[in-house]
C-alpha cells in the first residue's frame, strides 16, 4: 500500500499550519518593504543606473527591488502567508468555537482530585448552600459559572477569557485581509492571466489608435 502522497500531502499541510512557517513569511515580508520603503520605487530606470552603476543596476533589476510591492516573488509569498494563514484559522477555528463554549462540566471527581491546585474541606453548609454562595463569589469576580447537580454532590464550573481567543481569529484573520489587499493591489490577477499567456506586454512601436481599450 503506498503511503506516499497521503504522506506528503500531510507533510505540506503541517508546513502550511506551523507557526514558524508564518513568522518566516512574515519575516522576508518585512525585510522586503523596508527595501521598498529605503528604496525608491518605480523610478525611471536612468535614475536606478546612474545611481548604482551597470553592475548592482542589474542585480537589483533582476530582483526585482525597482518595483518590490509587484515583484513576482513578493506577491509568491503573499500567497503563500494567505495560504498559511487559513490553514491556521480551518485548523484552530473549531477547537476555539468548542473551548469557548465548553465548561468541561463532565471531568470526573478522580480527576479533580489529580489537579496539582487543589483544596479539599469539611463544612456543616449543605452542597448546595455552599454551591450558591460559592457561585455568587465566582461571578461577582467576572466569572461564568455552571451549576450541576450530580449523583456524587454539586459541581460549579466556572471559565473566564473566553473571549481572547477571539482575538487570535480576529488578527489572523485581518492579516489574510491585508494580504489579499496586497495582492490585488499588486495586480496579481493580470501577472496569472501572462503567466497563463491570456496576457502579453505589447513591446512593439504601434499607433496609439491600435492600442487595445
Amino acid at each position: 500500500m503506498n503511503t506516499a502522497p497521503h504522506s506528503f500531502g500531510r507533510s505540506v499541510f503541517e508546513l502550511m499550519s506551523s507557526m514558524r512557517f508564518a513568522i518566516s513569511l512574515l519575516s522576508i515580508l518585512a525585510v522586503a518593504s523596508i527595501v521598498g520603503t529605503v528604496l525608491k520605487q518605480a523610478e525611471p530606470y536612468a535614475n536606478y543606473l546612474i545611481q548604482f552603476g551597470p553592475f548592482w543596476f542589474d542585480v537589483f533589476e533582476k530582483l526585482g527591488l525597482y518595483d518590490v510591492y509587484h515583484a513576482a516573488w513578493f506577491l509568491l509569498i503573499l500567497t503563500f502567508l494567505v495560504a498559511s494563514t487559513s490553514v491556521c484559522i480551518s485548523r484552530n477555528a473549531p477547537n476555539f468555537v468548542r473551548e469557548m463554549k465548553s465548561f468541561r462540566e463532565h471531568v470526573s471527581e478522580q480527576s479533580l482530585k489529580a489537579f496539582k491546585h487543589k483544596h479539599e474541606a469539611v463544612t456543616e453548609h449543605t452542597p448546595e448552600a455552599l454551591a450558591a454562595s460559592a457561585q455568587r463569589y465566582l461571578e461577582g469576580q467576572g466569572y461564568k459559572v455552571k451549576n450541576l447537580t450530580r449523583e456524587d454532590g454539586v459541581l460549579l464550573a466556572a471559565k473566564a477569557g473566553s473571549w481572547n481567543r477571539l482575538g487570535y481569529l480576529l488578527a489572523h484573520s485581518a492579516i489574510v485581509l491585508i494580504c489579499i489587499g496586497g495582492l490585488m493591489d499588486g495586480n496579481l490577477v493580470f501577472k496569472v492571466q501572462q503567466l497563463l499567456g491570456y496576457k502579453k506586454i505589447e513591446t512593439r512601436d504601434i499607433p496609439q489608435s491600435q492600442v487595445p481599450a
